[in-house]
């Protein structure tokens, strides 16, 4: 939760000014990158930080339109 609230605000303008279908095609990008990180770590605190990544990218995939 706290990833998606650093997120909205920084995504939201961007969105604004570029549009919201490229900004959600290269965040949907990013959020299968670290999907696929997340099922590649062997540690605790690496599935941590990825998780939050992975979380931190996910939050404009998420609005409705």
């Amino acid at each position: 939760m706290v990833a998606e609230a650093i997120s909205a605000p920084l995504y939201a303008p961007l969105a604004d000014r570029i549009g919201r279908r490229p900004i959600i095609i290269f965040l949907l990008f990013l959020w299968g990158f670290f999907a696929v990180g997340f099922g590649l770590v062997q540690n605790v605190w690496s599935a941590v930080l990825v998780r939050g990544a992975c979380t931190y990218w996910s939050c404009c995939r998420r609005e409705k339109f």
